[in-house]
């Protein structure tokens, strides 16, 4: 069994930062990075209730988070999944995260993004991703993706798929976005999601990788 503990200390009263994630009316005004903000926050504040938050994008993305509250010490300690429902099970609106992306630009659903400002790193990588069928392809393999993700037992066949796009996805705002969009809440999601997914199927990787022979590495 492991753990990942992710620390951080402040010089405040242990109260203030409980009332920002546990009042609906407080949440809004500092969880999401602007363009994006919450227009809707549900908390059932108890253990075993769940909690939901709406978050919107400036071009209309919606997107609803849920999670499951653990434990409750008022003032004190609030434990609760993230992108998790009952029982720790993957939120299946995550898993259709590249399906639905991928539907909506072959199915032409949504009405295509404003173009970048001419003459720019973006607008010259749109210009041939977007022209070629280059964007047609990689997006037949979102769906495909989000298909395969979809069921545990092809879900490592739906992560291998992912990945590149995802590193892909990354890169892009990384090096020709200077960063912008690297923060949105959708991104943060399936960058989060996806390290779990591989943790969790972290033994059939192991031995995909490793030589038939060696020894897998463990940790006691």
């Amino acid at each position: 069994m492991y753990e990942l503990s992710i620390t951080r200390e402040t010089h405040v009263s242990s109260g203030k930062p409980y009332a920002g994630w546990s009042t609906p009316e407080l949440y809004p005004k500092w969880f999401c990075p602007k363009p994006w903000y919450v227009s809707d926050v549900k908390m059932d504040l108890r253990p075993g209730g769940s909690g939901e938050k709406t978050f919107n994008g400036p071009d209309g993305e919606v997107f609803i988070n849920r999670s499951v509250y653990l434990e409750i010490v008022p003032n004190e300690k609030l434990v609760f999944t993230d992108a998790f429902t009952g029982d720790w099970q993957p939120n299946p609106e995550l898993m259709f995260v590249f399906l639905a992306g991928g539907l909506m630009v072959l199915l032409h659903l949504a009405p295509p993004p404003p173009p970048f400002p001419e003459g720019s790193a973006p607008a010259h990588f749109m210009a041939a991703f977007a022209t070629t069928g280059y964007l047609k392809f990689v997006k037949c393999f979102e769906v495909i993706g989000g298909l395969l993700i979809a069921f545990p037992k092809t879900r490592r066949a739906g992560l291998l798929v992912l990945g590149p796009i995802i590193i892909n996805i990354l890169a892009f705002h990384g090096f020709l976005m200077h960063g912008e969009g690297l923060f949105s809440p959708m991104l943060l999601v399936i960058v989060a999601l996806t390290p779990f997914l591989v943790w969790l199927e972290r033994a059939a990787f192991c031995a995909f990788v490793f030589q038939r022979g060696e020894q897998i590495p463990t940790h006691q």
